[in-house]
């Protein structure tokens, strides 16, 4: 009789443990890699970063389920600098310009000094994603005029990288006391793709 209510007892504990247990959360990686354009180094020493993509996506078990707001980021995006963009040569007291000028677009954090907006992208069950970032940058350092950074994102997402597009828009003010004097720009980088590997083991450039 002893040796069958221990049985019951013990039955009931695991019981008891098995409905109190908290359900397995999953994980949250981190993918990295570089967007599909070219780098193309300032002539004039300015540092031009290499144009890469970071994001993090929050995983139930092995199904990707949403890439949380404000974890997108970009460095080195730039456009072309069309006739009516208001990009403009710039040149170094010694004659040295930059005849390829470029106007540049990037999303969140560090980079820019902002995050990106606290929307989350939600994941469909086949992996695929869609959705738009923002970024609040600061345009110019005299006025602390705000602007935003807007990138249309899409892919898909599996446990070992994300693949996909970045489309980035900036529009920047007019900034009279700079020299020479900037005209109000508008920088649109196109649709770019991109591959970003799963981050484990390796350092982000992003931090």
């Amino acid at each position: 009789m002893r040796r069958t209510t221990t049985i019951a007892t013990l039955a009931a504990m695991c019981a008891a443990l098995a409905v109190a247990a908290p359900p397995a959360t999953g994980k949250t990686l981190k993918f990295d890699g570089p967007v599909k354009l070219a780098h193309i180094p300032d002539p004039t020493g300015f540092p031009r970063d290499v144009p890469r993509i970071e994001l993090k996506v929050a995983f139930a078990g092995k199904t990707p389920k949403v890439i949380p707001g404000g974890t997108v980021e970009t460095a080195g995006l730039y456009g072309p600098c069309l006739p009516n963009s208001g990009c403009i040569i710039f040149c170094l007291d010694t004659g040295v310009c930059d005849n390829n000028p470029q106007c540049f677009a990037n999303t969140g954090g560090s980079l820019l000094g902002d995050s990106s907006s606290a929307e989350d992208i939600k994941v469909k069950k086949n992996g695929r994603f869609s959705g738009s970032v923002r970024a609040a940058v600061t345009t110019s350092a005299a006025s602390r005029v705000p602007a935003m950074d807007t990138a249309i994102i899409t892919g898909r997402i599996t446990k070992r990288s994300v693949t996909g597009t970045i489309r980035v828009r900036a529009d920047r003010e007019a900034i009279p006391e700079a020299n020479p004097p900037r005209p109000a720009m508008t920088c649109d980088t196109g649709v770019l793709s991109f591959t970003a590997p799963r981050a484990t083991g390796r350092i982000s450039p992003f931090g």
